[in-house]
């Protein structure tokens, strides 16, 4: 009696001395024969018995709905996605993020089996256990690696659907990213200026440490900085970065960057739209950098390290937080969750923003935010509103003072 679709079927190769199975799966229409076409699914053993093991496991992975016709290992996979088809997809500052976590968290815990194994629930407990022991975060970006990663896989034939379409992505956790008191940005800002003043070990950098507490900007957009960016505004539509070579040379057409002439620093464009705006330039920060840029070296950027070179942005981390010692802010230069970080100056310029009463689409225009929770949980027009907010922070932070807030003033007495 002929065998169903999915019963499979054994026979012995008695020349290699192998049992071999084979399970027939449902057809697929072939669209370039215009036809249907037949698939199998097969595996062998020298052991009959365990031979029809394997096929008692195919049958239950069809049974599942696992009908793919071709097999690869979670390891190879990721492998092979990682070093051929992500970076098409990805730009080459956020594949390092995928490469780190899809190795450690993916192909290293389940190397050897079968890409049709990662299941549901497999990948619930996965996400479950990585945010318990690292965190809701690193879970988050997990799942959404793993979810790109494993869409090519079912688009390459490697899986019939996608084992994560119907899972939830791990919530956000709760992070308070330390901000400056509005009385502490005061007092930075007189400081910074009297280093500049008596030319200090902190004058060379003082430039920048300004420049974030004004702006707002991201680390990457101000030291990637070039002279002929600055005019009437701060144009900020490219950002330095620090990027491996092969990443950059196998990126899409698409991807625009640029070599930024030192070992491996490249200009790159934010990754939204809404990254790319300019600044309007106000006192004191306007005559600071018009200055710098001035006496830029052709080909130099603005913010530049003593001997010319771009700064790496780990070094200006460190820099900064020894810098907030010295000016006595923080007591100590250790990066914990309790010290503010460059980031933090972003989160600094959001809150006076809102203490000022600026207007939330304003807001997001100066801190180049896509979405309103993006600005609430910490492009520019140029428009005269952003004009206005970028003085009044400037004057808030020179004077402790912004007579045109009732709040504000209530909160300085």
């Amino acid at each position: 009696m002929a065998r169903g679709k999915g019963e499979g079927s054994i026979s012995y190769d008695a020349k290699k001395g192998l049992h071999r199975v084979r399970v027939e799966l449902p057809p697929i229409w072939d669209e370039a024969e215009g036809k249907w076409k037949r698939r199998h699914r097969y595996a062998s053993s020298k052991d009959k018995k365990k031979a029809m093991q394997k096929l008692v496991k195919i049958q239950r992975e069809v049974e599942r709905g696992n009908l793919s016709s071709k097999t690869i290992t979670v390891d190879k996979w990721v492998e092979h996605w990682l070093k051929d088809i992500a970076p098409q997809k990805i730009n080459p500052n956020s594949i390092k993020s995928y490469r780190s976590a899809l190795n450690k968290h993916v192909a290293e815990r389940y190397k050897g089996k079968k890409l049709q194994e990662l299941t549901p629930q497999r990948i619930r407990s996965l996400t479950a256990e990585i945010a318990e022991r690292k965190s809701p975060g690193t879970a988050r970006n997990l799942h959404s690696y793993l979810s790109k990663c494993l869409s090519d896989a079912v688009g390459d034939g490697y899986l019939l659907e996608h084992p994560m379409q119907h899972l939830t992505i791990p919530k956000r956790g709760k992070t308070v990213e330390k901000a400056l008191t509005v009385e502490q940005a005061v007092e930075l800002l007189k400081w910074l200026g009297k280093q500049m003043d008596e030319k200090t070990k902190h004058a060379h950098l003082a430039p920048l440490w300004i420049a974030f507490l004004l702006t707002g900007a991201r680390k990457g957009e101000l030291l990637g900085l070039e002279p002929d960016r600055v005019g009437s505004h701060l144009d900020v539509t490219w950002q330095l970065q620090r990027l491996n070579a092969e990443d950059v040379a196998a990126a899409s057409k698409d991807y625009e960057y640029r070599h930024a002439g030192v070992k491996n620093f490249y200009l790159v464009r934010p990754k939204s739209k809404s990254g790319w705006r300019s600044y309007p330039l106000v006192e004191p920060l306007a005559s600071i950098i018009k200055s710098l840029a001035a006496d830029t070296p052709k080909g130099a950027l603005v913010f530049r390290t003593p001997e010319g070179e771009p700064w790496d942005g780990d070094k200006i981390t460190d820099l900064w937080y020894e810098m907030l010692v010295d000016s006595e802010i923080e007591m100590s230069a250790t990066p914990t969750k309790e010290r503010v970080n460059v980031h933090g100056a972003r989160h600094t310029v959001a809150d006076l923003l809102d203490l000022l009463g600026i207007p939330e689409s304003v807001i997001m225009d100066i801190l180049g935010h896509s979405t309103r929770h993006m600005s609430r949980s910490y492009r520019t027009r140029q428009s005269p509103a952003v004009k206005d907010a970028m003085e009044s922070v400037s004057r808030l932070l020179q004077t402790g003072h912004a007579p045109q807030s009732a709040q504000l003033s209530s909160q300085l007495q």
